[in-house]
């Protein structure tokens, strides 16, 4: 009864494994029947370890039964010390059974117990030592250790002299005084090894709580992810479940930890059975393992991992423990908050997962959007041309990275110079394609036109915007259609002929400030609407000093914080109030203007901004102002 009673205490050594420190007091209850019936009475140290080993094994796994014939072992071991405290005893003038507790009689048993006792504490703490060797403690355990090892060396003499207690009361009052006693010292033995369990479990439940907010804090500090979740899993978690064979697993075949190492782990079986089971096992030992269909000899405990917010099974953790299977139940609400975090943690890393790959799918899309918009300026003129007599400044300022606004300078056959300005009904990268294969069909067209009818190009250039738009209707099936102002000036003669294809109304202002200005208004629907659509062409002249100003409706759609427009008579104020200046500070003063107007408003649309002047250099030869086909 003794032998199974101990003052014990578990440490965790430097690999996380758990390695105990405990002492028993069967060998002072052993001395003191020695002191009664004499030395015969030593070799029940001899005997009964072996007999507890042999009800014992049956029982235990094969790690257990090990520790149990180790235990054995060292119980055996035990006699030597007995024999030597028999011999001093002896040698000392002590007799069997002890005469009585004056102190002749007693003096040779109290030197005989001090020096077999130190010796046997001595053998305890070699054996201890050697463990300490093979199996250091962690770093924050080793004075508590020393202690506790100090203590147990301090106490093997001072519990000896106790066992000498019963002896004398055996000679005063016969066998009930001396078995009464061993009855008071089997009762503090089982005291002190129940309180020895509550410090334990004390110190085991302050260990765990102090694990499991270390890992929850790690685990809310650390970018979520995998990897990390494993190594923190694997660092932390056998030291908050000592003694225990665990196994984590997330489907279908992430093994996240199994401990201890040497452990293959449990039955497949186990993470296949009811694969859909939300609530947690509890068996018993002898309890039928059902994925086995057979019972065993250790307390399990099979938790769910379940997704926080789909409430899906993500996995199992696994727990089983082969000693003080009584109070492993115990484990379940630290083992229910391990299996929470799992999945809380699982569900971060997937977040995190997604918002990575969200965030960099945004990186490539802003690349691309940059490099769009970089391919997308390589339309625009990069020069504006040089004619004597003119000025022409233009600018184009989108609302996003890319525009569906597009001007364009085209030279053409016979030193006449195309002018294109459009907007692409709608905005962003569907809008910017758009833009690409209108600007390339009508330089194109534009282009080639002139070279075919060098004589009549001027007459072709309605059918030319017609062509373009049949490409258009023909090879797009979108719903975008594009407004598009195309004139062709005759520098010598200032005459510009235009078709405007549905694009706000360009102006036309004389040289005189007083005078009012001419809108040069649509001629035909935008393109890409219909196929069977035809344009009028008009032309205009252009006299020395005057100023024709394009533009995009984002330019006069522009609104303020009170929600009003820049709008068509604001506008045309503006231009009126820099004619004196050149093309580009007039083209610079307008957008100054409408940023002013905007305030802190956002760009809705992009703007474009074409200013075409022709220098005072002579009164040029008199046309008809405005003609019509």
């Amino acid at each position: 009864m003794f032998s199974t009673l101990w003052l014990e205490m578990y440490f965790v050594t430097v690999s996380g494994s758990y390695r105990s420190e405990r002492r028993s007091f069967w060998g002072e209850s052993m001395w003191s029947g020695v002191l009664v019936f004499g030395p015969t009475v030593a070799w029940l140290g001899v005997f009964l370890p072996w007999v507890a080993f042999w009800l014992q094994r049956r029982e235990q796994s094969g790690v257990q039964a090990m520790r149990v014939f180790s235990q054995s072992m060292f119980r055996t071991s035990v006699l030597l010390p007995t024999l030597v405290e028999v011999t001093a005893y002896e040698r000392l003038g002590g007799h069997f059974p002890l005469p009585s507790l004056q102190l002749p009689d007693v003096l040779p048993a109290v030197i005989a117990t001090l020096v077999g006792f130190t010796l046997g504490s001595l053998m305890i703490a070699i054996s201890q030592g050697i463990s300490r060797i093979m199996s250091p403690v962690s770093a924050t355990q080793r004075a508590e250790s020393l202690q506790l090892a100090v203590f147990m060396a301090l106490l093997g003499p001072v519990a000896g002299l106790v066992a000498i207690l019963p002896a004398g009361l055996y000679d005063l009052v016969g066998p009930g005084g001396y078995f009464s006693f061993q009855a008071i010292m089997l009762i503090g033995t089982v005291i002190v090894d129940r309180l020895s369990r509550t410090v334990e479990s004390a110190r085991r439940r302050t260990r765990e709580l102090e694990q499991l907010n270390r890992l929850s804090q790690l685990l809310l500090q650390g970018t979520p992810d995998a990897a990390r979740l494993s190594v923190l899993i694997e660092t932390f978690v056998p030291g908050i479940f000592p003694l225990c064979h665990i196994a984590i697993r997330l489907y279908p075949d992430q093994m996240l930890l199994i401990w201890p190492k040497h452990w293959p782990g449990p039955d497949g079986g186990c993470w296949d059975w009811e694969p859909t089971r939300s609530t947690p096992l509890i068996l018993q030992p002898r309890d039928l393992r059902p994925w086995l269909g057979r019972a065993g000899r250790e307390g399990v405990i099979v938790m769910p991992v379940i997704e926080p917010r789909t409430q899906k099974l993500l996995g199992r953790l696994y727990l089983h423990r082969e000693e003080r299977i009584a109070t492993f139940q115990h484990l379940l609400p630290a083992i229910q908050w391990l299996a929470d975090q799992i999945a809380s943690a699982y569900h971060n890393a997937e977040a995190y997962r997604q918002t990575l790959m969200e965030q960099v799918r945004r990186e490539r899309l802003a690349q691309e959007l940059v490099f769009a918009r970089s391919v997308q300026t390589s339309f625009l003129p990069a020069e504006r041309p040089r004619i004597s007599g003119w000025q022409i400044a233009a600018t184009l300022e989108p609302a996003r990275e890319t525009s569906g606004d597009f001007f364009d300078l085209i030279p053409l056959h016979g030193g006449r110079l195309g002018i294109v300005i459009a907007d692409v009904a709608d905005k962003g990268v569907g809008a910017a394609l758009y833009m690409a294969l209108s600007r390339t069909l009508i330089r194109a067209y534009a282009i080639d036109y002139a070279l075919r009818y060098p004589q009549t190009y001027l007459r072709q250039i309605a059918h030319l915007i017609q062509t373009v738009n049949l490409r258009i209707v023909t090879d797009t099936k979108s719903d975008l259609f594009v407004t598009v102002f195309f004139g062709v000036l005759d520098p010598q003669t200032g005459v510009f002929t235009y078709v405007n294809a549905g694009h706000n109304p360009p102006y036309l202002f004389h040289r005189h400030r007083g005078r009012r200005y001419k809108t040069l208004r649509r001629t035909g629907p935008p393109l890409g609407i219909l196929e069977n659509v035809t344009w009028k062409r008009r032309s205009v002249k252009i006299e020395g000093g005057e100023t024709m100003v394009l533009y995009t409706d984002g330019l006069t759609e522009a609104m303020n914080p009170d929600g009003s427009y820049f709008g068509d008579i604001t506008f045309p104020r503006v231009i009126r109030s820099s004619l004196q200046y050149s093309a580009e500070v007039m083209c610079s003063n307008i957008l100054r203007a409408v940023a002013e107007f905007e305030a802190s408003v956002p760009r809705a649309d992009d703007i474009t901004l074409l200013i075409l002047r022709r220098e005072m250099n002579g009164k040029q030869p008199g046309s008809d102002r405005n003609k019509t086909d």
